[in-house]
């Protein structure tokens, strides 16, 4: 028989000792007298490292410390103590996602038998969360989707749901929003063996609901110091084997059952609400409807509650295959107790010592030692002590709200005259009357009586303190029925009006058609849909339902009219709306699988698919490939004689002529330099970015019947984002659709944020010059953003608006107003950020809810997911990852940049090039027979790039974050590590933006582009920022700056926060920032200003959850 301890923490963890290291950690489990010891977070990068270098095998699936280690160990135990102690690989995951409307927040335990199996679950998870925050990482990840990621991990892993009561963060836990296992986990519940119930619940209260009988119960200390160890442990009566203590957890046969708390001493037994020192027995709870009788604040509803709640028999009942379980003190809580001082003081530190020394573990002490060999040992009070909580005699006083209960040996003043020892043995040694006692002791509600000195609203009930909540409630309403009076003015529809739909420039008649499709939309964007002849601008400002009106248009173009899906072509801006466009299409168009037929791409694939088309009329092979910055500096480098600096310039120079931002003569040494690198680029069969537009509208510009061919390819022309065009994406669309050509433009001028690349929303603006038919339909009714977050996108945009009469209507009833906020700093913006995102989920840490951090919270139904953090510089990104990464927030950071940009990337691009078949001027075209026949079998992309990353992830640890998101893109590729190269050039940061994953998304304003969330954060909103500008003589273009703004403001659905920080390290040195002119634009009445958050408040009493880590 011996003792296991499976759930601890080690020094990673948030808010554990700095002694949490594995030789600590055997030193207390000796001197507990635990043999088998999880190790606790074995996902931390570093800590994985520290268990590799310091554990060797062992018995199967188990590890003991090294032989240096295992005598240091030694020199610091007892001889008393002397015990094998054995590891296993274990580590708790927080996992906090939305499912239906709740936020749902879990902590699992999981547990692997070797390296191989944790380095696995590790690769998997860290694609999904940040592992190096926190030794328990939170991941945004579905419970039964994390069960599933370990059990792929090998035979022998397994999960066990944590401490499965606790109100926060467990499976039914009174927030959790599940009332069984199989709710939690559903279809793989069945691979659930055990379960651990934590320390506010014990076998008796558990074995109440007959669901869990089907379970193993199990209890560990979930220790976040190394005294803590074996405080609650399972007790196992098999060989010592991971695999045979797998199937003791399974099938019960050499499992022996637990030693735990007395449940009352756990930190959320009864309910209550600490804040106002309320402690309330479930009953109470039930009078107070939930609520606070201090404050009205809800209340935390504790795990006997619960288990109230949701049990199906009485109190008493035993399952007929139960366990055994022994009720215990820790030792030096008597000790403590006995000599009046406090648990951590140094006497009781050197009586616990002398006392192990002399007689045993503490395990030992409590459950087995003769009484007299403990009175021999110089302790007969503490003999006592250990009698009367053998017979189940203490005096308990439950703990709540995360507050630790108390259990007690003796009554007060009964050691008073500790040393008089009959004193000491006149307590009534009737078991029955003890029980009585504590009968009542347990019927008394400890903190129910609130006196005017504790709460000072005794002479007031229940009901005067509700009619005040209501009170304070129906104000907020008045309050939001004036926000919404203030945002509607002026806002009429359309309608409203008398003005049309439609703007027609001709008067051309649409036949009408019945169509199923277009029953879907609004009046607006029906009126659009409708209009299949002939060129359309549709002007669809933000939420109005842009990307839905197209595809529906689309949609009904091939059902309704029978145009065939290949000749209708959409084109966008980036991968990311491509591939959403086309997810749309195939919901729509079901029949033949037409949906997935319809050609959809971004303008750069369009190019790149025209010039593979007529590679030969460029001197290029068909497998020609598109070279990032990175490779053509090399080429320059290495074959032209130039520097690195001469290289980058020479780019900068060949792009800026290739978009037409060339207007001046140049000069006879910059065309040589330009013919070198046109030469060079040809004779490695490569093009550059620009070349992908420039190249197929000078084909198509000479060659008018090749844009004939594909004017006939593609009647049916539809243009997401029109506003965005560049000059050379102008021209090659002009050749592909004639004036009276069906092309469907669709954007927003107010909304042209990419001047730095060229685009020009003039273009959008001549549209109607341009094709003299084509009718215009404005869509105005906003579905996505809030009233006010709507007015102040309007108020914000107006001093430049490029839309006449500009209108949007939000038909959202949320009045909520939008909230500034200043910080003193940069890393004070931070923390706010992260500060807010933690209490709009009700904490993510039980560190966050105890510290004062995060109060007892009215939860939103809000996952990570919800939240958007924006700004306008990646520079401004590094405190923001900063304080997430404190946190343990999850988060995905992404920008507008392109891939290989990334200095990780271009060194794995490095290696990949290197795989790839380099060609000589002289090669072999790759389509020929010698090419073919001297070619080497080839390897996946995705084998390739997991070699890249190996080879330079020392010098880039980051590659790690990269390869998550590259691994999809050489799935597609295959074999083709051509394809998957130039499908890298062509990516950006913003492509790989995830919306499956739960986690907090970190955006620059221009990579927010197309996206929305319920909550978004601009930050940085200062003068400098928000407009960019380098100085007071910059000529920046405030136009496109406020543009910008007007995008931020409208990714949000229900809340904006905008902060900016008084001071911040810009460009080299902490400067002034005043508040951004955008600021002033909005209405007073639309704004919240938050104060900055007070500090955390003071501990009560020295007996909280913080200490006893």
């Amino acid at each position: 028989m011996f003792y296991a301890d499976l759930h601890v923490h080690s020094k990673y963890s948030r808010a554990t000792s700095r002694d949490a290291d594995l030789q600590h950690m055997a030193i207390w489990a000796r001197r507990k007298g635990v043999t088998l010891l999880g190790t606790g977070d074995f996902t931390h990068p570093q800590w994985f490292a520290e268990l590799q270098r310091d554990l060797v095998p062992a018995e199967p699936g188990l590890f003991r410390l090294r032989d240096e280690l295992e005598r240091a160990v030694d020199k610091e135990t007892p001889q008393a103590c002397a015990q094998t102690v054995r590891f296993v690989l274990q580590v708790e995951i927080s996992t906090i996602y939305k499912r239906g409307e709740r936020t749902r927040k879990v902590h699992h335990l999981i547990y692997v038998p070797g390296w191989e199996q944790a380095e696995l679950l590790i690769q998997k998870l860290s694609k999904i969360g940040n592992l190096k925050s926190d030794g328990r990482p939170i991941l945004g990840l579905d419970s039964r989707h994390l069960l599933e990621i370990a059990l792929e991990c090998g035979e022998g892993c397994y999960l066990v749901p944590a401490h499965i009561w606790t109100p926060w963060f467990a499976a039914l836990g009174s927030q959790s929003g599940f009332d069984s296992i199989d709710d939690c986990y559903g279809d793989l519940a069945g691979e659930i063996s055990s379960l651990e119930t934590g320390l506010s619940s014990d076998p008796p209260m558990n074995w109440r609901l007959s669901q869990l009988d089907r379970f193993t119960l199990v209890s560990n200390s979930d220790a976040h110091s190394p005294p803590k160890i074996g405080r609650e442990a399972c007790v196992f009566d098999t060989e010592l084997d991971y695999f045979a203590i797998r199937q003791a957890l399974r099938s019960g046969a050499g499992y022996g059952g637990t030693v735990e708390f007395f449940p009352e001493e756990g930190k959320y037994h009864l309910d209550g609400h600490r804040k106002c020192n309320v402690r309330l027995t479930p009953d109470q709870t039930k009078s107070c409807a939930g609520r606070c009788p201090v404050c009205g604040k809800p209340l935390t509803i504790g795990v006997m509650n619960r288990v109230v709640s949701l049990a199906d028999r009485a109190d008493g009942f035993r399952p007929p295959r139960a366990g055994a379980f022994r009720n215990l003190v820790p030792l030096p809580e008597i000790i403590a107790e006995v000599r009046g001082v406090g648990e951590q003081s140094r006497k009781v530190q050197q009586a616990y010592a002398e006392l192990i020394d002399r007689v045993g573990a503490e395990l030992f002490v409590l459950e087995q030692a003769p009484l007299e060999d403990i009175r021999r040992a110089g302790s007969p009070l503490v003999a006592e002590a250990i009698r009367r909580m053998r017979e189940g005699r203490v005096i308990r006083q439950a703990g709540y709200d995360g507050e630790y209960g108390r259990i007690r040996l003796f009554e007060d003043g009964e050691l008073k005259n500790a040393g008089t020892v009959s004193l000491l043995f006149q307590i009534p040694g009737d078991a029955e009357a003890g029980s009585v006692h504590l009968a009542a002791e347990a019927s008394e509600p400890w903190d129910a009586k609130l006196s005017a000195g504790a709460g000072g609203i005794s002479q007031r009930g229940a009901d005067d303190i509700f009619a005040d909540v209501a009170g304070d409630l129906r104000s907020a309403v008045d309050v939001a029925g004036d926000l919404r009076s203030a945002v509607s003015a002026g806002s009429e529809t359309r309608a409203e009006r008398g003005e049309t739909r439609a703007e027609r420039g001709g008067s051309r008649a649409e036949p009408m058609v019945r169509s199923v499709i277009l029953a879907q939309l609004d009046p607006d964007q029906r009126a659009a849909a409708e209009l299949v002849h002939g060129p359309l601008l549709i002007v669809a400002g933000p939420g109005t339902g842009k990307t839905r009106t197209l595809t529906h248009r689309i949609a009904h173009l091939v059902a309704d009219h029978g145009v065939l899906p290949e000749h209708c072509l959409a084109i966008t801006f980036s991968r990311r709306a491509a591939e959403e466009m086309r997810d749309r299409l195939m919901q729509l168009l079901t029949d033949g699988n037409k949906g997935a037929r319809v050609p959809v791409m971004t303008f750069h694939a369009l190019g790149l698919a025209i010039l593979r088309e007529h590679a030969a009329r460029f001197d290029l092979p068909l497998d020609f490939r598109v070279a990032d910055d990175q490779e053509r500096a090399q080429r320059l480098v290495e074959s032209g004689g130039l520097s690195q600096r001469q290289a980058g310039r020479l780019l900068a120079d060949v792009s800026r002529a290739k978009r037409g931002g060339e207007a001046t003569a140049v000069s006879a040494e910059n065309t040589s330099a330009r013919e070198m690198y046109r030469r060079l680029m040809r004779e490695r069969a490569l093009v550059d970015f620009d070349d992908l537009i420039l190249l197929p509208a000078e084909l198509l510009q000479r060659e008018s019947a090749i844009a004939a061919e594909y004017r006939r390819r593609w009647p049916w022309l539809s243009v997401d984002e029109y506003q965005d065009l560049d000059d050379n994406q102008y021209r090659l669309l002009r050749h592909l659709v004639a004036s009276d050509g069906h092309l469907c433009a669709i954007g927003d001028p107010d909304q042209s944020i990419y001047g730095f690349r060229g685009s020009n929303p003039a273009i959008f603006l001549q549209f109607t010059r341009d094709f003299p038919t084509a009718r215009v339909v404005r869509l105005t009714r906003n579905y996505r953003s809030s009233q006010a977050i709507v007015a102040a996108a309007l108020q914000a945009i107006a001093p430049s608006s490029l839309v006449p009469d500009r209108m949007l209507q939000s038909l959202s009833e949320n009045a909520d107003r939008i909230s500034i906020h200043t910080s003193p700093t940069e890393r004070a913006e931070a923390e706010f950020v992260v500060h807010t995102i933690e209490r709009s989920i009700g904490g993510s840490t039980f560190f966050s809810l105890d510290s004062g951090r995060v109060d007892t919270p009215e939860v939103e139904a809000r996952s990570f997911a919800d939240f958007a953090v924006l700004y306008r510089t990646e520079a401004q990104a590094d405190s923001l990852v900063e304080a997430f990464a404190r946190s343990g927030i999850p988060f995905q950071k992404k920008s507008h940049r392109r891939w290989t940009e990334a200095p990780a990337v271009q060194a794995m691009l490095r290696c990949l090039q290197e795989a790839a078949p380099h060609r000589s001027p002289h090669a072999p075209r790759e389509d020929s027979p010698a090419a073919f026949s001297t070619r080497p079998a080839p390897a996946s992309a995705t084998d390739l790039l997991q070699q890249a990353a190996d080879a330079v992830r020392a010098e880039h640890p980051q590659v790690a974050d990269l390869l998550a998101q590259l691994h999809r893109l050489a799935q597609r590729c295959g074999d083709d590590l051509s394809r998957f190269l130039t499908e890298l050039a062509l990516g950006a940061d913003a492509d790989s933006w995830d919306p499956r994953a739960d986690r907090v998304s970190l955006l620059t304003l221009h990579a927010a582009k197309g996206l929305e969330f319920p909550v978004v954060f601009l930050v940085g909103c200062e003068d400098g920022l928000l407009p960019l500008r380098w100085g007071p003589a910059d000529n920046v273009d405030m136009a496109e700056e406020r543009r910008l703004f007007f995008v931020g403001l409208t990714r949000a659905r229900d809340r904006v926060l905008l902060s900016h920080a008084r001071q911040r390290l810009w460009r080299g040195q902490v400067r002034d920032m005043p508040a951004s002119p955008f600021l002033e634009q909005i209405r007073e009445e639309l704004l919240e200003r938050i104060q900055q958050a007070q500090g955390r408040r003071k501990r009560r009493s020295t007996d909280t959850q913080l200490e006893l880590f």
